[in-house]
This record gives structure tokens, C-alpha cells and sequence, in this order.
């Protein structure tokens, strides 16, 4: 319909009336607009769609000028030949032009402004638009300051998508579902999951015949382009959620690849009361309590990164206390290394394991009593870790009965995972975690403790030099957690961390979690701080 008519044609000098008088009494910046100095009237993009009603509208000689930043990329051809997408502060909107056959020269960052007389606002494929003008109706004013991308977790683009449509968004760490087979490109409608939604709500679409679509796939990214709508390929009468690229630079790939099925998310080294008990002690308490010691206190928390039966899929982990590193490393045995073999149970993708001494209680034992027992948690392997004779073995293979399987001071400790029960010096392990500092003799001349070929802590080459550096403590590996040993809390050191299937979103980054008596097991496996897994 035009917009002719007198009343129509008085509230929207009323409108434009009442912008003018803002913008003469307001900073011009906060509205984004810029006054020619022609006789046009400059309206918001947003002002211009509200005045859509569910019809086509003609625009006329009262809405004549739009202005606005260029936020899509033509060059690229992720887009429809012929659309120039602008966006003036929270608001966008494309413009369709009547010959799409012109050379678009326009780029992200330019600031235009478009003649809109005669053209029509439209909605097409569920999208706002200007259809109409020609190229000749764009005018470049300069390059002016790219719009900043707004960044948006999927669920609330999921729920608020008419907000953000049309604009600059940036999608944080992104899986594509299902994961991209090998050599599969961006061409096409990919399903996105970032964890906070339901995967698959939002899609990343790429054009056939772009710049993008020969583009290899990456499991996982982080994204910036436009919220548009558009149709689904496997119907034509339905719209989905999308987000188009406007080149490959809006791909950030922000993933490390996972070289474990196993990885080390906790550590209990230092419980209250005493860290190891030999099975039948008895401590009482001035408060009348008499507590039966079921074995030691201390543990190790994982986390199964697909479906592990250990029956069939046989692991290890052992842990080295400080001491002077030998040329065994690892398989040292003795009073420096102590192993658990993982024979036997299971664990499903995602979810944390327990590996440790035989009390399984959260958080060691009080004048009031244990602390919460978390014998119901997946327990792997536990183990009586001290037999009351320091010179007999009592890890599955070496490692001998020990007060202190878990050291509370420096030089670093660490524990490490291992594929199958064979540990021998040369032995590479597929995760390893270290605590307290300094180094020190946990990097003795050329014996050390071995650590992953590659991981989110660790690396066995340098990557800025590319110098071999296998051993922890040597080059850049010198990460270790601090704090968690120590005093009478029983400190936690959680590993912290985001990640998929598909790698490391966020790696891992520990904390300290202090636990008392009644702290449940939800202390350790839920809310922040803890490594979580986003299927």
C-alpha cells in the first residue's frame, strides 16, 4: 500500500518532527544517525521497520533516506547476489536491489546511505527488507567504524532470534551437529550446539558456490555473521534460525584437539584427619566419637570422554610423590610411584570416575565424625594403600604401602593416565596433572616424569621454538595447580574447563574448593569450577 494518505503521511512528520527536535537537543552519536545536508529525512532503521504491519509497504516522498553501516560481504558470495545487509545500532535490515547484476563494491565498516523512495519494505523468508533501490540509490559517505558483533549464546538467540535478526551476532565455541565427517566442508546447513540449548537449533548456512562452501568443516569454532532467516533444506515451506559468514575471517577456530579418552579432572591430596589409615585403626575423639578407619582418605577424580568398558579397554593411573626423578620416571615403583590398574567397571561419555584410597569419603574424617560418604560414585579402582609395612608392595604392579600417596608439599607431584597396565619408563602417558611448586628434583638432570605428546597443559615440543621438551619441567612445561595441600581444610583442587567430543572449548584452569564434613558429592561434580562436558 502507499503511504499518501494525510494521516498516514501527519504522524510520520510527527515522527520525523519529533527525531529532529532529539537530535537537537541529544547526542547525535546515541541515536547513530547522520543529518545530510540535503532536504532529506533521515529515520532509524528501526523506526523504518516498525512501521511494517504484517503488508507490503510502498514508501513514499516522506520516507526517502535510510542510513546505516555495512555489515555483509558480497565479495565472499555468502550472500543473495544483490542484498546489502546495514545495521544502525542494535537494528538491521537488507536491502534487496531491483538488478542484482551490478558489482556490489561495498565492504563491512562502510557507512552508506540508501534512497528509499518508490521502494517497498517488504518481509521476505521472514526477514525485513527494503526491496527496490538501485545501486545507483546507495551512496558511500567514507569508511567509517565496523560494526562490533554482538556477542550471543544459541539459547538466547534460539528464544529472541527477531532481536538479533539482521544484525551482527558472534556465536562463542560452537559445535557443529552432527560432528563433520572427514573432508566435509561448510557447504550447506550445519546444525550448531554451544551447550546452552538444544543442538541443531540454529544453523550455520553457507551458499553452494561461495567463497566458503570448499571451506573444510571444523568440529568446533567460534562464528561471527548475520542472524537471518532463511529455508530449510529438507522443506521449502519452513524457515530456520541462521547464521551466514561474510567470509572466512569470521571463523575462529578455538578448539584444542582431545588426545585422551581420559583425562584428569580432580584432586583430593590433602583430606582432614590423616591422610592414609591402615584398615581397623581407631581414632577417638574428646566429643565421644570413635571412628573405625575403613583405609586412607586420599583419591583422584576423571572424567570418560566417550563409553570406556575397562574390561575390554584396560587403563592405568599412577601418581609420583616428590623426590628425586630417576630414569624410570613413572615406573619407578617403590616409595615414588604407585600404580592403579582399571580392569574392571565402566564409565559413560562425559561423566567422572574415582581412582584412590579405600575410605571413599568426600572429604576425609572430623571430631564428628566421616565426612560424606561417596562410596555410591563411580568408583574404578581403590585401593588399601597402606598395609602397615612401608617395604611391601600395594599397587597393582609397584608402588609400595605408603602414609602419603598424595605428597602435600614441594617438589611438584603429578598423576598421569596411561592406556593399558604396561608402564615402563619409556611409557608416554595420554593425560598428567601436576601440583605443588617448585620443580625441583621432579626434573633431576635428564630423568623426569614424562608428559602427554600434546594436551591443554602440557606439550612434548616447544611450540614458539619447535624444540623437543618431553619431560615436565623442562622448556614450557611448568604447569602446575598451587594451593589444595595443606592446613586443616580439606582442600579440593578442581581442573575446571569446557569441553566436547570434538576438543578443549575453554581448557582447563583449577580452582580450590573447600569441603567440610557434610559437603556432598554435587560439591565435586556440579556448579562452577568443575570440568564440564558439553554433549
Amino acid at each position: 500500500m502507499m503511504i499518501m494518505n494525510k494521516k498516514r503521511y501527519t504522524v510520520l512528520l510527527f515522527i520525523a518532527s519529533g527525531l529532529l527536535a532529539a537530535l537537537a537537543s541529544c547526542d547525535r552519536s546515541h541515536y547513530d544517525l547522520k543529518m545530510a545536508s540535503d532536504s532529506g529525512i533521515y529515520l532509524t532503521i528501526r523506526d523504518v521497520k516498525s512501521i511494517y504491519q504484517g503488508q507490503d509497504i510502498k514508501l513514499g516522498k516522506d520516507i526517502d533516506k535510510i542510513y546505516g553501516t555495512v555489515i555483509s560481504d558480497a565479495a565472499s558470495g555468502n550472500i543473495p547476489r544483490g542484498y546489502l545487509v546495514i545495521q544502525q545500532g542494535p537494528a538491521g535490515i537488507a536491502i534487496a536491489l531491483k538488478d542484482s547484476s551490478g558489482k556490489m563494491s561495498f565492504v563491512p565498516g562502510d557507512s552508506v546511505t540508501v534512497n528509499i523512495e518508490g521502494a517497498s519494505l517488504i518481509k521476505e523468508n521472514g526477514n525485513m527488507m527494503i526491496s527496490g533501490p538501485s545501486l545507483s540509490d546507495i551512496t558511500k559517505l567514507g569508511k567509517g567504524s565496523p560494526i562490533k558483533p554482538t556477542p550471543v549464546l544459541l539459547e538466547a538467540l534460539v528464544n529472541h532470534f527477531d532481536t538479533y535478526n539482521e544484525t551482527l551476532i558472534k556465536v562463542a565455541a560452537a559445535d557443529i551437529v552432527p560432528t563433520p565427517a572427514a573432508e566435509e566442508t561448510y557447504s550447506g546447513s550445519k546444525g550448531l550446539s554451544d551447550g546452552s540449548t538444544g543442538p541443531g537449533q540454529i544453523h550455520l548456512y553457507t551458499f553452494p558456490g561461495s567463497a566458503l562452501a570448499d571451506s573444510l568443516a571444523l568440529s568446533n569454532a567460534s562464528y561471527t555473521g548475520i542472524a537471518m532467516y532463511g529455508n530449510a533444506p529438507a522443506s521449502t515451506d519452513s524457515l530456520e534460525k541462521q547464521l551466514w559468514l561474510r567470509n572466512y575471517s569470521d571463523i575462529s577456530n578455538t578448539s584444542i584437539p582431545l588426545t585422551s579418552d581420559i583425562i584428569i579432572t580432580g584432586i583430593m591430596a590433602d583430606p582432614r584427619g590423616s591422610d592414609e589409615k591402615v584398615k581397623g585403626n581407631v581414632t577417638n575423639y574428646s566429643t565421644g566419637v570413635t571412628i573405625v578407619h575403613k583405609g586412607g582418605y586420599e583419591y583422584i577424580q576423571l572424567m570418560a570422554l566417550k563409553d570406556i568398558d575397562f574390561s575390554k579397554t584396560p587403563y592405568s593411573v599412577v601418581v609420583c610423590t616428590n623426590g628425586a626423578a630417576t630414569s624410570k620416571g613413572w615406573a619407578e615403583g617403590g616409595k615414588t610411584t604407585f600404580k592403579f590398574n582399571l580392569t574392571q567397571g565402566s564409565a559413560t561419555q562425559g561423566t567422572f570416575f574415582y581412582v584412590g584410597s579405600a575410605a571413599k569419603v568426600i572429604a576425609g574424617y572430623w571430631p564428628d565424625g566421616l565426612s560424606t560418604d561417596i562410596s555410591g560414585a563411580n568408583w574404578i579402582r581403590a585401593i588399601q594403600v597402606d598395609l602397615g609395612n612401608t617395604s611391601k608392595v600395594a599397587g597393582d604392579g609397584f608402588g609400595n604401602s605408603t602414609t602419603g600417596l598424595l605428597s602435600n608439599s614441594g617438589p611438584a607431584d603429578g598423576v598421569a593416565v596411561f592406556k593399558g597396565t604396561e608402564v615402563t619408563g619409556s611409557t608416554v602417558p595420554v593425560d598428567a596433572v601436576f601440583f605443588n611448586s617448585p620443580v625441583g628434583a621432579a626434573l633431576n638432570g635428564g630423568n623426569g616424569y614424562l608428559i602427554p605428546a600434546s594436551s591443554d597443559l602440557y606439550s612434548a615440543v616447544n611450540k614458539k621454538t619447535g624444540a623437543k621438551q618431553p619431560l615436565f619441567g623442562e622448556g614450557t612445561n611448568t604447569f602446575v595447580i598451587e594451593g589444595g595441600t595443606g592446613g586443616d581444610d580439606s582442600q579440593f583442587m578442581q581442573m575446571g574447563g569446557v569441553l566436547s567430543q570434538n576438543g578443549w572449548i575453554v581448557i582447563r584452569h583449577p580452582t580450590v574448593e573447600v569441603l567440610n564434613r557434610t559437603s556432598p558429592l554435587s560439591a565435586i561434580e556440579d556448579g562452577g569450577g568443575v570440568t564440564f562436558f558439553r554433549k
